[in-house]
């Protein structure tokens, strides 16, 4: 392990090392600025997406008056789950490696990219594995993300590739059953017809 103790990124300077997560990655306890400590790993320090502790979002929400807009608290929760390793969804977000774009800091940047957003959908990363920034995201209904999961089993049948969930529709049965059928290893004529 490369000891970064000492080193400072942006507003924060590395104190020690104090654990490792689940996928034994180093977790290192940092002193902000401010005078706040945080936590961080090594390549989101040295990529340049731990700018402080949270700290200079507020300021910068403070100094461009975005905290009313309606697409704050999406933009916030994004940066959050990416880089806070406090919050509860962190280890599917910058615990896999996931991170914010360096203009998506800026919540302007994040604005004129993403508004305006589509009724009833949420922000959804096209590649499931593949950062938060223009290119790669989009604004998604609740079956399009339960379509697009790390997890998401397709089936191709005839030339055509759809999700459990799009066949069930599709097919007029229940999703369980084309689930089950898959996970029992029927050959892909029985999943989508049934056993005869």
């Amino acid at each position: 392990m490369k000891d970064i103790s000492g080193k400072k990124y942006n507003n924060v300077t590395v104190i020690k090392p104090i654990g490792k997560n689940k996928e034994n990655r180093t977790i290192w306890l940092c002193l902000c600025d401010c005078g706040n400590e945080t936590k961080a790993y090594k390549n989101q320090l040295e990529a340049g997406h731990k700018l402080s502790c949270g700290c200079i979002r507020g300021e910068k929400l403070k100094t461009h008056g975005m905290r009313n807009h309606y697409l704050y608290s999406i933009w916030q929760n994004m940066l959050d789950r990416c880089s806070n390793l406090n919050n509860e969804h962190y280890k599917d977000y910058g615990g896999r490696g996931i991170s914010v774009c360096k203009e998506w800091h800026d919540i302007n940047n994040f604005i004129n990219d993403m508004h305006p957003r589509t009724e009833g959908a949420s922000i959804d990363r096209i590649d499931n594995n593949g950062n938060y920034c223009k290119e790669n995201c989009r604004w998604a209904t609740t079956k399009e993300q339960g379509n697009n999961k790390r997890d998401t089993i397709f089936i191709t049948y005839k030339n055509q590739t759809k999700c459990i969930t799009d066949w069930a529709d599709f097919l007029g049965i229940k999703r369980r059953t084309i689930y089950m059928r898959h996970r029992r290893k029927y050959s892909i004529e029985e999943i989508i017809n049934g056993k005869k």
